[in-house]
């Protein structure tokens, strides 16, 4: 499974290098805009057709789900911590994000998935990362009823070594830093593409 996480500031064009992405082979999208006014958010999410929603994960923003047909949220960390899901567990297909492999281990199974970050040194925020050893302790993952996501400093050139190691990957730095991000998509669908047919 490859997700992409939208840049928190949207760029040109951004909504049809998602649906170039979307319509290519793209498992998921997060629509991850923290500082998103909510009437912009929805018409940013109103230029998406009705059967691209399946594959839309609210990130941000999850009194949207009122306004549209998306049935997958992500909660962060503190909002898990929290117990800002708890409302939502039968309803919607729940993610989260986790900062360790124990952390990851001690998921329960309401959880469809979990990045699992920092993998690598963050593309997206220099200096993020540079002494991670998650990749070293990703043997130590027992929790098998939660997917296990990896995310950041993914790129085209390391995506086949995370999908290796039996986790599912998350891009972003590394797609909205590039001039044309639905084909960087296509060049890391591509590799892992590669890897599935060897």
């Amino acid at each position: 499974m490859i997700i992409v996480i939208s840049p928190e500031k949207t760029i040109n064009n951004e909504i049809n290098h998602v649906k170039t992405m979307l319509d290519h082979g793209l498992d998921l999208f997060h629509f991850r805009k923290y500082g998103m006014e909510k009437d912009e958010a929805i018409n940013y999410l109103a230029q998406f057709n009705l059967h691209y929603f399946d594959r839309i994960v609210l990130h941000t923003h999850h009194y949207l789900i009122e306004h549209f047909s998306i049935n997958r949220l992500h909660f962060n960390s503190m909002a898990r911590v929290n117990n800002e899901y708890k409302g939502h567990i039968e309803q919607y297909a729940l993610s989260t994000s986790t900062h360790s492999i124990s952390e990851f281990n001690n998921m329960g199974s309401e959880w469809d998935y979990a990045f699992i970050s920092p993998l690598f040194p963050s593309i997206s925020k220099p200096g993020y990362g540079n002494q991670s050893h998650l990749m070293e302790q990703l043997i130590s993952i027992s929790n098998k009823d939660v997917r296990a996501v990896g995310l950041g400093g993914i790129h085209k050139d390391n995506i086949a070594t995370v999908l290796q190691n039996n986790l599912s990957v998350a891009l972003m730095g590394s797609i909205w830093s590039q001039s044309n991000p639905s084909d960087y998509f296509l060049s890391c669908k591509k590799s892992a593409d590669c890897l599935y047919k060897i």
